[in-house]
């Protein structure tokens, strides 16, 4: 059930409480994540957080002006990606609270070490590569049994085994047309790895109204 409004959602958390079948909360966002490049190897986890905020005025000024306010609860170190070997920086991936993503969402870099450092919102989206469909990986995928199917040209063979190189037909938007035949057709002329797949979109979409930007 969605609730249009916070009284709507109150009202029907109380109802259920009402009931001692059921238990309910309302779900909280997630903060923002942001995706930082070619960060210096010898930047550890520590100093990656140290970085940003001694580096980046903006950030400087509002943890001196917010006292109460903790760096270590503002900006949180995720994770880094697996780099080739010879790469000699590293790609991080950030939490960061509203206030500190409204401080940097005009940004299109930041400063680490010597380096203005590019980086972008991080929005991970799980995609299975023998099926290609969402919310999975091939190692959960349901019809890892079947046949692959291409993310180029939805052909029945790996994507990597493909030589239609200029045939695109995203398999996610043709199987939407198919189960919603009444509902308006998506374009499917473009591969599943294009940002203007519409199944993709409107995915994005969901996952950014539970992230909570202030």
């Amino acid at each position: 059930m969605n609730c249009v409004s916070a009284k709507d959602s109150d009202h029907l958390i109380d109802s259920m409480k009402q009931n001692n079948e059921f238990t309910a909360k309302v779900p909280t966002k997630r903060f923002p994540r942001i995706v930082v490049k070619n960060i210096d190897e010898s930047i550890d986890e520590e100093g990656v957080v140290d970085e940003i905020v001694a580096k980046n005025v903006e950030l400087n000024d509002y943890f001196v002006n917010n006292k109460k306010e903790k760096i270590s609860e503002n900006i949180i170190c995720k994770f880094k990606f697996r780099r080739r070997q010879n790469e000699t920086t590293n790609t991080w991936v950030l939490e960061i609270s509203p206030n500190v993503w409204n401080i940097l969402r005009n940004r299109r870099s930041i400063y680490m070490g010597w380096n203005a450092c590019r980086f972008e919102e991080y929005l991970y989206i799980k995609r299975c590569y023998h099926c290609q469909r969402f919310g999975h990986i091939s190692n959960e995928c349901k019809d890892k049994e079947l046949v692959d199917i291409c993310g180029n040209c939805s052909g029945s063979h790996s994507t990597k085994g493909c030589t239609k190189t200029s045939v695109k037909k995203c398999t996610n938007c043709l199987r939407f047309n198919i189960q919603n035949p009444n509902k308006r057709q998506l374009s499917t002329n473009h591969s599943v790895f294009s940002t203007d797949c519409e199944c993709l979109k409107r995915l994005k979409e969901k996952i950014i109204q539970n992230i909570n930007y202030g």
